[in-house]
């Protein structure tokens, strides 16, 4: 009787824990681990330099992180990211897509 009542209490104690870790999960931010992200945020940027020969052509840097484009004498290139859709489903971000520029770009 005495190891009876120790299996069950452990096993309510583990179902507790169980219980405690499931609501402190926090949701995923992005279904892409950053180095997936990045290549596709990437390659939507080579995309644009490559269908505007202008811009690639005086091209002065790329900033990944603000997602702008410099070139040219102080122009700039700025992309945003598309809206996320507000299914709740879990997935990759939305595709950077072109937004301004600050100069002629063709």
């Amino acid at each position: 009787m005495v190891v009876r009542s120790l299996t069950l209490r452990a096993a309510v104690a583990g179902i507790a824990g169980i219980v405690g870790t499931l609501a402190t999960v926090q949701p995923a931010g992005a279904a892409l681990a950053p180095r997936y992200q990045n290549a596709r945020d990437l390659e939507v940027v080579v995309a644009f330099l490559h269908q505007h020969p202008r811009v690639l052509a005086t091209l002065q840097s790329i900033d990944m992180k603000r997602f702008i484009v410099h070139f040219g004498q102080d122009c700039s290139v700025f992309f945003e990211r598309g809206a996320a859709p507000g299914d709740g489903h879990v997935g990759p971000a939305p595709a950077l897509r072109f937004h301004r520029a600050d100069c002629p770009i063709d």
